[in-house]
């Protein structure tokens, strides 16, 4: 069942497929032929399995999984370089940035409207899982291997205008 205002196009399509996320030590790292990226920070939160025993929708578990990633790395939103956020529906994007702290309860569209979201913008939103990647299948580890490849400019520019990549119901990193 497809309920309003969502729409049969803005749902998640299945998909299959992986990614591989390798990490170790940072001595070990500064031998590879690779810039490593260090994780400096993550968080995870479960609030539900599904939405069906959501207390509250309008709150997503990023909060707390936010708070944790930040606290962890001793960073705080003006740190960050870029983000990736999971879109599994259009308004995910916006709860995510409101829960995640980057702007108030209700502002996520106006926060967007404000910025540039591109990869070339002042607050770039790289494109991992979701609707406008579904060809990236394993979004926790997608999104790790988006971020680094991104963080080492290897990423290929996204040359739209999106905001989208951590699922808001996992886990928040700050990468460096």
């Amino acid at each position: 069942m497809i309920a309003g205002p969502i729409h049969l196009l803005e749902i998640v399509m299945p998909v299959a497929g992986g990614a591989a996320v390798v990490v170790t030590s940072a001595e070990r790292a500064a031998r590879t032929k690779n810039r490593p990226v260090r994780i400096r920070g993550f968080g995870e939160r479960l609030a539900f399995k599904t939405p069906t025993y959501a207390a509250d929708l309008l709150h997503t578990p990023i909060a707390g999984a936010a708070q944790q990633a930040f606290a962890m790395a001793g960073l705080g939103h003006t740190d960050i370089d870029m983000v990736s956020i999971y879109d599994c529906y259009t308004i995910t994007v916006l709860m995510t940035l409101e829960d995640a702290g980057f702007c108030g309860k209700g502002e996520g569209a106006g926060f967007v409207l404000a910025h540039d979201l591109s990869y070339r913008g002042d607050f770039p939103a790289i494109r991992t899982a979701g609707n406008s990647r579904s060809d990236r299948p394993a979004w926790p580890a997608a999104c790790t291997t988006s971020s680094t490849a991104h963080a080492r400019s290897w990423a290929a520019p996204a040359p739209t205008r999106s905001a989208t990549a951590t699922r808001p119901s996992s886990a928040a990193t700050a990468a460096s």
